[in-house]
């Protein structure tokens, strides 16, 4: 898994220029054996589709005026729903900070819960260039 890791990094740094709209650059992989499947990207600009997935329940104390951003785990099960989940997916999450390095990716709360709830059961996530962390859901 680690190879896979690896190179889910390498991609997420090439697309980081084009692709980052906030102050982190979020990526999420579905894979199935060695093959990417489909990629979700953070996207800043557009909101939680509340209608697709239910509320998005702050677990940061934000303001009431919040608004939760698309991240790139709801954008990717958007993308697998539309192609048909495969109970063998793979997910690994990556962030890349501003300076171009991995850096802590591990899902929070609300994303954990859609993914479970969509039998997305392998998850796995970057600590650091070189650490990585696997949730088991």
């Amino acid at each position: 898994m680690k190879n896979k890791i690896l190179k889910a990094i390498e991609i997420s740094k090439a697309m980081r220029p084009e692709y980052q709209t906030g102050r982190a650059f979020h990526t999420t992989f579905a894979m199935v054996k060695n093959k990417i499947v489909a990629i979700g990207v953070n996207d800043y600009n557009t909101c939680h589709p509340y209608h697709l997935f239910g509320h998005y329940i702050d677990h940061k104390n934000y303001t009431e005026s919040y608004d939760a951003c698309l991240h790139s785990e709801v954008l990717l099960l958007k993308k697998l729903l539309k192609i048909g989940i495969d109970k063998r997916v793979k997910i690994i999450n990556v962030r890349i900070d501003n300076m171009g390095n991995a850096n802590l990716a591990s899902p929070c709360p609300n994303r954990l819960k859609l993914l479970n709830k969509n039998e997305l059961k392998n998850i796995y996530f970057t600590i650091n260039e070189s650490k990585f962390g696997e949730i088991k859901l």
